[in-house]
């Protein structure tokens, strides 16, 4: 490297500048001596280590203020992800499991724990509500909508699967990806809505039902509001064959008075 440097220097020193016709190029060199000059050197080879050492000086802070943007950058991306899973994580899974384990074990449900095991959790939510599940041609009595959380909790299971497997059938397949979609956001939207409906009325759980498409932390929170709330079939009352209707009209009227 020294040897380099010092060929370098010599070519200086022994070039012939003035019968160079570029005038920016002579007023390079005589700007680099007049530095010379002025700072005692005299030997030209010590003027390239000083330009390399400044150059590398450069270099270095340029690569180290380089650096700390891209640690800030990764940190920051870090620090973004880190609060998405924490909203994805609270608002599907913690939210709903302590809502739904009050509710379950207020309602009399036989195993409120469910609420806190991911599948079971969505089966809670499918069997919590004493109701008819309808959905286009579906018709299942309360009894009954066990069924339909076993299909749902499958069928969103293999979507991703299921969704790769269409796209390699022309047109029969979007539209088998387009139905099995359609029937997965139907059944999310009646889920949501039949156990909203439970412990409000009809017109604040197509509200929120609706809105929790879109936002799903919208449904999480309304968990929770609701998660103290008597149901309509009663306190206590999950396994009674036949629950109180004075008591369910006394709900279904204090509600639709809210």
């Amino acid at each position: 490297m020294e040897d380099l440097l010092q060929m370098g220097a010599d070519y200086v020193a022994e070039t012939d500048w003035s019968a160079v016709g570029n005038e920016a190029l002579n007023e390079a060199v005589n700007y680099a001596n007049q530095v010379m000059v002025a700072n005692g050197i005299t030997d030209p080879a010590e003027l390239i280590y000083a330009l390399v050492a400044i150059v590398t000086a450069v270099a270095a802070v340029i690569i180290g203020i380089v650096v700390v943007i891209a640690c800030i950058v990764f940190f920051c991306w870090l620090i973004i992800c880190g609060i998405c899973l924490l909203l994805i994580f609270l608002q599907e899974y913690l939210f709903p499991a302590i809502a739904l384990f009050n509710m379950a074990r207020r309602a009399g449900y036989p195993h409120p724990w469910f609420a806190f095991l991911p599948f079971l959790q969505t089966y809670l939510e499918f069997e919590l509500p004493k109701k008819e599940y309808r959905v286009f041609f579906i018709r299942l009595s309360a009894k009954q909508r066990y069924i339909i959380a076993i299909i749902d909790i499958a069928a969103a299971s293999v979507s991703f699967a299921a969704s790769e497997l269409f796209t390699l059938i022309p047109f029969i397949g979007w539209f088998l990806g387009i139905s099995v979609l359609v029937f997965l956001i139907a059944f999310r939207y009646r889920k949501m809505y039949d156990l909203i409906r439970t412990y409000t009325d009809r017109n604040k759980a197509v509200v929120i039902s609706v809105f929790s498409l879109f936002v799903p932390m919208v449904y999480a929170i309304s968990l929770l509001v609701l998660m103290n709330r008597e149901p309509d079939f009663g306190y206590m009352n999950y396994l009674a064959d036949e629950p109180d209707k004075t008591k369910q009209d006394e709900n279904r009227k204090i509600k639709n008075e809210e």
